[in-house]
């Protein structure tokens, strides 16, 4: 044996030898043999050489026990595994356990009696990885964005709880993770770590000094570690069973971690589909919902999920893109709080995925918000659009002024055209702009008749009738009642509505008719294009124009249209055609009598009022009966276009107008005179200004002048000799060179204009000068001694003289 007694009263043995057999009757026989076995007889087979190491506590070890073999408690031996190498099998070793117990193991011989020259070394209270285990739920599951903590416990080689351990806890997956480990004392240890993607993982729970090489799985066990609790709990891998034999169970390092999504997040979450922002009403829409938790992980299911439409006014914002969804959502408002709003229906799809749909009639803007448990998410609101479906022409209808309608007066009609569900058409704004002439989707076609053959639209203009074609007529798209193309309440355009305007000229009786047909696309008639007939009209004569207030509304024109469909119906059924006496509109002849228009104006209203009390208004629409709106229908429709060109009184004007040439030749003779006499006079000033110049002024030799030509139109004129006179006059003062003083002369010979002009001046300022020096001097000298004197003439002094 090999033996070492420490401080702690731990007796350590190492290796040894003994008999081959563990059966206590080779006893006797191993006490023989292990003569023979150091003498090195050889064959001898019942001595073993032990390589083992076994520590006895003798803590319970006392006085009477040792002296008087009265012993109380048995000693038990406890074998003791350590990491790493080891020496072989031998006996005579050196052992040491160290206060720190550490054991040291020195030299020795082996089975063959050969001497070893070794030291191993064993820190015996490090923890042992085979006295190490792992509990807590977080060692298998964990979810993303949680913290996840588990804990580890570690004992030494004695059984003794073990601090100061040197852990490594490798969590590998989809993406790394390393977990803080903190000691709690008493060889209890905390590790946590918070994941945030999902998927399956290897953690795995390593223990020793000297890095990773030196380390080691723990391979001891927690009977329940999905409880979170280290205490009574540890057990060995491996143990030996009451016969002997050891028995290990399955390992749980490393473990299978699986991490799981956290709570839906409504900020991550997606939603993707086009029918998120545009729709057509009546027509399904569906979209897709990713639920998704804070760190993008898809989630499985289960979320409380709901979608909600309400009607929003974006205060007249065209919506074309994000930017502009979220400055109708800041500026804009509910339309109706009161108002249930539509609802999705939503599908769980069980993968994380939910399918959505609705359906919606009613077609504008809405704000379709997708709520998670209450919060609002999956980028939502957004702003939807649901357009409308195609123009159903039976529900077209047309109001504005029917009676009163005056030839040479421009009047106007609205035409509301409308999809099969109510909504007024609405068109894009890009491809068709508002307030163009014949513009929007709809064909929109008016016509003023003096007869119709055929009703509901027969073939040809008025239905094979005769047209009435005195009239101008304008239709433009989206134009209101107030000359605007949006509506002022609710800032949208005003969708569907057509503008028309005509102008009659002559006075007669003739029917006006509304055509709702196909437009035609990149020039050609869409397929099974038709054309109707609108059958329902509405009289605003005495209305406020405004729209709000003529518009008689979907349920009126609704109860309008049902009752011409069932009167068609009706005629069907019975066999005959559905018609009645031929509307007209008189336009009234001129009159002189402005109180004979006003009766025959009163006398048409009548008329109109007696036909529209065939169509009773709906009870759900008595608000429109206080407007005062009319119900006309086509079959029923008379209008009187009255004359606004009274003849007046205009014998006055007759008068001046016969007496204007006069005035006017006598006005004109009179300023004549005047200019004729003022032009006599400057040139009779002139002349004498002249005359008295040449009187005064000394006679100089005629200076010679250039030869001309004999031919040249100006050799009779008598004012040329003076022409060249004052060039030659220049030319002696300095005033031109004798370059300049020839080029003058040849242009004066051609007459040239200019230089004619020129000498025109100089002339006429030179007498001048001679009639102002005259005028001067005939004054004489002043009185007063200190008056300059003649000959010193100042004629600032005098400068009251006029010329």
């Amino acid at each position: 044996l090999s033996l070492s007694l420490s401080l702690s009263k731990d007796l350590m043995m190492y290796g040894g030898v003994g008999g081959g057999s563990e059966d206590p009757s080779s006893a006797l026989y191993y006490k023989h043999g292990m003569k023979s076995y150091l003498d090195k007889i050889e064959g001898i087979t019942n001595v073993k050489v032990f390589d083992d190491l076994w520590y006895l506590d003798l803590a319970e070890l006392d006085e009477a026990c040792v002296i008087d073999a009265a012993c109380s408690k048995s000693l038990r031996w406890h074998r003791v595994d350590v990491t790493g190498s080891r020496p072989g099998s031998g006996f005579g070793a050196g052992v040491l356990l160290d206060p720190s117990e550490n054991l040291y193991i020195i030299g020795g011989t082996d089975s063959s009696f050969a001497e070893r020259n070794e030291l191993f070394v064993f820190q015996l209270r490090d923890p042992f990885f085979k006295h190490c285990s792992a509990s807590g739920s977080a060692l298998t599951s964990a979810m993303a964005g949680v913290k996840s903590v588990f804990y580890l416990q570690c004992m030494d080689n004695f059984g003794e709880p073990a601090d100061g351990a040197s852990f490594k806890v490798d969590i590998s997956g989809p993406v790394g993770m390393i977990p803080g480990i903190v000691s709690l004392g008493n060889g209890k240890y905390s590790c946590s770590y918070t994941p945030v993607k999902v998927g399956s993982y290897s953690l795995s729970v390593f223990v020793g000094r000297g890095g990773d090489k030196y380390q080691d799985l723990i391979t001891g066990r927690d009977s329940e570690p999905s409880n979170n609790a280290l205490d009574g709990e540890f057990e060995k891998l491996c143990t030996f069973d009451a016969a002997g034999i050891l028995a290990c169970q399955p390992a749980q390092n490393p473990y299978t971690l699986t991490v799981v999504p956290g709570p839906t997040s409504p900020d991550i979450t997606l939603a993707l589909g086009s029918h998120l922002t545009i729709s057509t009403a009546g027509v399904a829409a569906n979209f897709v919902i990713t639920a998704r938790d804070a760190f993008a992980n898809r989630r499985p299911g289960g979320d409380s999920i709901s979608v909600l439409n309400r009607l929003w006014a974006c205060k007249g914002i065209d919506v074309t893109d994000r930017k502009d969804a979220d400055e109708c959502l800041r500026v804009g408002q509910e339309q109706f709080p009161n108002r249930t709003p539509e609802t999705g229906t939503v599908t769980d799809n069980s993968d994380g995925s939910y399918s959505t749909s609705y359906l919606i009639t009613c077609a504008g803007q809405y704000s379709l918000a997708i709520a998670f448990s209450g919060t609002f998410g999956a980028g939502s609101p957004y702003i939807l659009t649901v357009v409308t479906d195609v123009a159903d022409k039976s529900l077209t209808y047309v109001y504005g002024k029917l009676k009163g309608i005056a030839a040479g007066v421009a009047s106007e009609l609205y035409v509301q055209t409308r999809d099969r569900y109510g909504n007024p058409i609405r068109a894009d704004q890009n491809l068709f702009p508002l307030g163009q002439v014949n513009g929007g989707t709809e064909n929109i076609q008016f016509e003023v008749c003096k007869n119709v053959v055929s009703r509901g639209g027969g073939a040809g203009q008025c239905g094979g009738g005769e047209e009435y074609t005195a009239v101008g007529v304008t239709i433009t798209y989206s134009m209101g009642p107030d000359g605007q193309t949006n509506d002022p309440g609710t800032g949208d355009p005003y969708f569907g509505l057509y503008q028309i305007v005509y102008f009659p000229f002559d006075a007669e009786p003739v029917q006006p008719r509304v055509l709702h047909g196909d437009k035609a696309v990149d020039g050609e008639e869409a397929d099974n294009a038709e054309t109707a007939v609108v059958k329902c009209y509405f009289d605003t004569t005495l209305v406020e124009q405004v729209r709000s207030k003529m518009d008689p509304g979907a349920d009126f024109a609704n109860a309008c249209i049902q009752e011409v469909a069932a009167a068609e119906s009706e005629a069907r059924r019975s066999g005959l055609r559905h018609s009645n006496p031929l509307p007209m509109i008189h336009i009234s002849a001129p009159s002189n009598s402005a109180d004979e228009s006003d009766s025959s104006m009163a006398q048409k209203v009548t008329m109109l009022e007696s036909h529209s009390s065939r169509s009773p208004l709906p009870p759900s629409s008595s608000h429109n009966a206080r407007r005062a709106v009319t119900v006309v229908k086509e079959t029923d429709l008379i209008v009187d276009i009255e004359t606004t060109f009274h003849p007046s009184n205009t014998d006055l004007m007759r008068k001046w107008l016969s007496l204007a040439p006069l005035v006017c030749a006598g006005i004109a003779g009179f300023f004549s005179c005047c200019v004729l006499g003022g032009e006599l006079l400057s040139a009779h000033r002139r002349k004498q200004l002249t005359a008295d110049t040449l009187d005064d002024a000394p006679k100089a030799a005629p200076a010679a002048s250039p030869a001309r030509d004999a031919s040249s139109p100006c050799v009779n004129d008598v004012d040329e000799p003076a022409n060249f006179a004052v060039i030659d006059d220049l030319l002696r003062q300095g005033l031109l060179t004798r370059e300049q003083h020839a080029n003058a002369m040849k242009m004066a010979e051609k007459r040239d204009p200019r230089v004619m002009g020129a000498i025109s001046f100089y002339d006429r300022n030179r007498m001048r000068t001679a009639l102002m020096m005259t005028k001067l001097t005939s004054l004489g000298c002043p009185t007063a001694d200190d008056a300059p004197c003649a000959g010193n003439l100042d004629p600032l002094a005098h400068s009251n003289i006029q010329i």
